[in-house]
């Protein structure tokens, strides 16, 4: 269903003009009105100011018509939620550590693509529930602010101003935490066969950590954030690194796994990542250690 967007411009000297259908009262001079298709407008009745343009987004009522639509009041009392992704709306960066920037100034966020207040009247930015450190910036059309701590997950950015009232970017920013700090080493091969190998290592200091074997011992890969690699200790059956040849044989806190599916005198190759977070936010270090990328071969 398509709308329209009517846009009033007016000065600040005031003289009364009369709307002909809606015989309501416009306290304006020198009106001023252009009608714009607008495919994807809120079904609502939403004004923005800027400067001194209204813009109202009408719904079928004004289609086709000559009236002059009513000018409301300048505080406005609607909320208008958008999809970060699927709109103009950016958000620069789209996550960030969960301790968040309060004590770094290399650490803020730009909200920008859209009108969220008149320049000067934002009074509150929160992401994912947490109320922003400090508004670095606000101009018509973008917002800069130092995050606030918060829990690691994904959550949505909500802009409050006087003219505009709220406005919701859904999920539009993910905390992360952060690496481990030392990785897992000394893999160690038991138990080989023809068909199957047991594989331990020391545990460095992530919460849990991923182990990838491959056939063969060429082409290195990584795990990539915020992708959960399921496991299998089917080898081949679990969650490859793109198509790499990399596949995850084992995901959780413990320090070995037995695999099997593995083809008789073929060699392997296996690497254990610690990270950090849950499923879906994980952060993965990526760094090597001693004897963490080791060679075995499957009996004969």
């Amino acid at each position: 269903m398509n709308r329209y967007i009517y846009i009033i411009l007016f000065s600040l000297l005031a003289t009364g003009v009369q709307a002909k259908s809606k015989q309501k009262q416009l306290i304006a001079s020198n009106i001023k009105v252009a009608e714009i298709n607008s495919a994807n407008c809120d079904e609502r009745f939403v004004e923005m100011t800027i400067d001194y343009a209204y813009i109202g987004v009408l719904n079928r009522t004004y289609i086709g018509s000559n009236n002059i639509p009513e000018v409301m009041n300048a505080e406005v009392k609607d909320n208008v939620r958008l999809k970060g992704k699927a709109e103009q709306i950016k958000v620069n960066p789209t996550s960030g550590n969960y301790q968040g920037g309060c004590q770094t100034e290399d650490y803020y966020v730009e909200i920008s693509g859209a009108s969220f207040g008149n320049g000067w009247d934002i009074s509150s930015v929160t992401i994912c529930g947490v109320e922003v450190c400090h508004i670095i910036m606000q101009s018509s059309n973008s917002v800069v602010v130092y995050p606030n701590a918060g829990n690691p997950g994904s959550g949505d950015i909500v802009i409050t101003s006087k003219s505009k009232g709220k406005t919701t970017i859904e999920k539009g920013f993910t905390y992360l935490v952060k690496a481990p700090g030392s990785q897992a080493k000394n893999i160690q091969y038991s138990n080989v066969g023809a068909s199957s190998i047991d594989v331990s290592w020391n545990r460095g200091s992530g919460e849990s950590c991923v182990v990838f074997m491959k056939e063969d011992n060429t082409n290195l890969s990584a795990p990539s954030d915020q992708i959960t690699y399921n496991s299998s200790p089917v080898f081949g059956d679990g969650t490859q690194i793109g198509s790499t040849g990399w596949f995850c044989v084992y995901n959780g806190n413990g320090s070995s796994v037995s695999v099997s599916g593995l083809i008789s005198g073929k060699k392997y190759i296996a690497q254990v990542f610690e990270y950090n977070g849950s499923k879906g936010y994980e952060t993965y270090l990526i760094s090597n250690s001693v004897d963490n990328l080791k060679i075995q071969i499957a009996e004969q």
